[in-house]
């Protein structure tokens, strides 16, 4: 019977330990503190504004490679920001952004499509990603404190 205890005690403690090896989020370790994760969002939104296009297309084409590499942009964005492990009062602006970044994204995948296919207004839903990259921007400069992050 002792032997029995034991090895459910043991087999509890390696459970235990798994468990708390795996809680924290997917990057692990500590969370930010406030001014670590406004420096790292900053750096995220500079890098953001170097790799979007700032180029006004002339032609279908160059519209077409302006869409790709915003999306490209704005996925590397996004990414890089679900990597972060902010602060627990900065946590649900952040899930609030993720929400928001499949509409982003999804307007560029729509324009895209009708773009290559020729189908539909590569601008259907022109309004409504502005006004989502506008609650975006709002979020990470007046919820985050990220002044960076003003014209993503």
């Amino acid at each position: 019977m002792k032997r029995g205890r034991q090895t459910t005690v043991m087999a509890l403690l390696v459970v235990g330990v798994i468990v708390l090896g795996g809680c924290g989020g997917s990057s692990g370790g500590k969370r930010l503190t406030k001014a670590e994760f406004k420096a790292r969002v900053n750096a995220l939104c500079e890098d953001h504004d170097k790799n979007k296009s700032h180029d006004s297309p002339q032609s279908e084409k160059e519209l077409l490679a302006v869409i790709v590499r915003d999306r490209e942009a704005y996925a590397r964005f996004f990414a890089g920001l679900k990597k972060l492990r902010p602060p627990l009062t900065a946590q649900p602006t952040v899930d609030r952004i993720a929400r928001l970044s499949k509409v982003v994204l999804k307007y560029h995948d729509d324009g895209r499509k009708a773009l290559e296919t020729h189908k539909g207004d590569p601008f259907e839903n022109a309004a409504r990603y502005d006004t989502t990259i506008s609650e975006i921007v709002r979020l990470l400069y007046s919820k985050l404190g990220a002044t960076s992050c003003n014209g993503i």
